[in-house]
């Protein structure tokens, strides 16, 4: 089916020959037909389940040869956490096994998660870094109603699926000393100069501040998660915000007045609302300095690489007191990465998967980086009880995340879901990795186009943001402009992803470092055209002179409506590229490489598709890819008016890759 639809891409189509080889270069070739390592996707494996048959003997060379991957994130996994030499020689052997077997070696730095406690390693060594929150309690009398206390009952700490556990200060920078002295240091004595030397990246998994209720997870669930500190029943249910040890002196020496904590709680002057935003920034600041600068260094030095996701990437209204501002900590790692629970390509452009994975890779793209991580599973489909995700539906995703700008998935997907799944096997397992493989052999060095700016409203969130004492789910409790912010912001992201506008979001912080120059706003190596301003921010003074200059240079400083719609949002960027008809489930990305434009685009929907993609030059002929088969052809796009219209038919859930000179 997939070759018959490539075949019919036009009334002319031909295998590629040797006069058209200069549009796919033989290096792009060779890494098309090799797959290399690098390209594979890793596997994500807690332990290993063995080495009996099922996995001829050896279960590294298993997931090599059997299931195409390229690489595994290990970690040590046994029960008395970095305290047993036993389990340490099993993980050392573990690491030297995988390297011998050609794989690329993560390492996972934590017992479950959220990373940072090292299983409670960290509050045994050092138990004054405890997490500590800021609450408001009305019933008391005037002058003791705001109170510092430890941060652990209603919060992630005390509320997911790995464990109940104190947690620490991230904002400190002495916790981050004592982690990474028994996790990182230990691993690195553990596995020795050599072996350590081939570690391509630590993994962390999310960090975050507590201080603030995000409910609780089911109860025929928690009932079976691990408790390793009881909570207190009796403790008060109060609102809360993180607290980190000396942030009102930092606030002081900053601003030269004292930190006014009713601020935090409440109030709609601008001097309550510029108290928060002060506050919000300085936590966002301790977070990436001491946490993400802290780990990056340490990664620097060892010669490895800094990597993980944080919390709640889809929830805007969590960003604030999580992190102070999440695209500031994301930009922290060496790689910048993601969580998506879900393996469902039809939900990309129509639920929240597109604002998931436009943090990270706009992190990276600030910053001149060009890898970004994806921790990857059917989460979803199983709890729903829908089975495991079908092999075509997890390469449809994995051409979502990479169409953004995704290089690297690490998998939680099993490598066989038994017989009652006969559709999820090693064979096809191996047809994934090839995908990803495939499709990374000719972007993973290409650099994604992204001419439009989102404008990120940290400054507005930090501004607004009340603590609630019932779990934070949405920013319905939050101000009226809150809401218009979020609303707008989200509304626009997502019309933007279904207009197939290629797009990075900056807040004012990422602002700060732009020009002008013409008619473009440039950030690092990187011009864009257009900045589109959600409804209702408000713009820091430096952040509102900068777009005035770009919009007197000829720029595009677009406002957005409160509920953006995708005709708005193509009447107020015009696009060059377009698709024809249009279809908010096709997901795009452009890309960059040797001179040569790469557009990778995938059919999300259940239907087939026919139409057309208006290209910015006047190319007559372009390779045509496909990721799923291997095969490689050509086909005549007609030139009007200088302009090129490619005729696309996609099957659903097909992935194609086309390349002009």
């Amino acid at each position: 089916m997939r070759i018959g639809s490539v075949a019919a891409i036009c009334a002319v189509i031909t295998g590629i020959c040797s006069c058209d080889r200069n549009i796919v270069p033989e290096g792009w070739l060779s890494s098309w037909n090799e797959m290399s390592i690098n390209d594979r996707p890793v596997k994500i494996v807690h332990r290993i389940p063995g080495d009996g048959p099922a996995f001829g003997g050896n279960y590294f060379t298993f997931l090599r040869d059997s299931c195409g991957v390229g690489g595994a994130i290990l970690n040590y996994s046994g029960k008395d956490y970095l305290k047993d030499e036993g389990e340490w020689a099993f993980f050392v052997d573990e690491v030297r096994r995988a390297e011998d077997a050609g794989l690329r070696v993560w390492i996972y730095d934590e017992e479950g998660y959220p990373s940072l406690g090292a299983g409670g390693r960290v509050l045994e060594k050092a138990p004054e870094l405890e997490a500590k929150e800021m609450v408001f309690d009305s019933s008391l009398p005037e002058g003791q109603r705001y109170y510092v206390r430890p941060s652990y009952e209603y919060t992630h700490a005390c509320n997911n699926y790995a464990a109940l556990r104190r947690y620490p200060d991230p904002g400190d920078p002495r916790t981050m000393q004592v982690f990474t002295d028994v996790t990182h240091e230990a691993t690195r004595r553990h596995l020795g100069p050599d072996i350590f030397g081939k570690i391509e990246s630590f993994f962390t998994d999310e960090p975050s501040y507590m201080g603030v209720n995000l409910g609780p997870i089911p109860e025929k669930v928690r009932n079976t998660v691990r408790v390793q500190d009881e909570p207190d029943p009796g403790k008060k249910l109060l609102p809360m915000i993180p607290w980190s040890e000396g942030i009102d002196k930092d606030y002081a020496e900053r601003y030269g007045e004292a930190l006014d904590v009713p601020s935090l709680f409440g109030g709609d002057s601008e001097s309550d609302k510029v108290v928060r935003q002060r506050y919000w920034e300085l936590l966002g600041e301790r977070f990436r300095s001491n946490y993400c600068d802290s780990l990056q260094k340490w990664c620097s030095d060892a010669g490895t690489l800094s990597s993980g996701h944080f919390l709640s990437e889809e929830q805007i209204i969590r960003h604030t007191p999580l992190y102070g501002n999440m695209l500031l900590v994301e930009r922290g790692l060496d790689i910048p990465g993601l969580d998506m629970l879900d393996t469902d390509p039809g939900a990309w452009n129509t639920g929240d998967c597109w604002l998931i994975a436009s943090l990270p890779e706009s992190a990276a793209y600030i910053d001149g980086k060009r890898r970004v991580m994806s921790e990857i599973s059917d989460h979803n489909q199983a709890v729903l009880g829908d089975g495991p995700a079908t092999v075509e539906a997890m390469k449809g995703t994995a051409a979502c995340h990479m169409a953004g700008g995704v290089t690297d998935l690490n998998l939680y997907y099993p490598t066989d879901c038994g017989e009652a799944f006969p559709y999820r096997n090693p064979a096809a397992y191996k047809s994934y990795s090839e995908f990803v493989a495939r499709i990374n052999s000719i972007v993973r060095t290409a650099e994604p186009v992204k001419k439009a700016l989102l404008y990120y409203p940290a400054y507005d969130l930090q501004r607004e943001f009340i603590p609630e004492t019932e779990p934070l789910m949405d920013e319905r409790n939050q101000s009226p402009t809150m809401q218009t912010v979020i609303g707008s912001t989200f509304s626009t992201g997502q019309s933007m992803a279904q207009a197939q506008i290629p797009f990075v979001l900056a807040d004012y912080l990422a602002l700060e470092n732009a020009e002008v120059q013409g008619n473009l706003l440039k950030i690092g190596n990187h011009g864009f055209e257009s900045i589109v301003i959600p409804s209702g921010v408000t713009l820091p003074e430096k952040t509102s002179g900068l777009l005035e200059r770009f919009r007197a240079a000829g720029g595009k400083v677009l406002e957005a409506s409160p509920k953006c719609t995708v005709d708005e949002i193509i009447q107020k960027v015009d696009p060059v590229e377009r698709i024809n008809p249009r279809n908010p489930q096709c997901v795009f990305g452009k890309f960059e490489r040797d001179g040569r434009f790469v557009y990778l685009l995938l059919n999300a929907s259940d239907k087939a598709y026919e139409g057309t993609l208006t290209l910015s030059h006047g190319e007559s002929v372009v390779a045509v890819l496909d990721p799923d088969t291997g095969s490689v052809s050509t086909v005549t796009a007609p030139v009007a008016d200088g302009m090129a219209g490619l005729p696309v038919k996609l099957a659903p859930l097909q992935t194609l890759i086309f390349v002009t000179r």
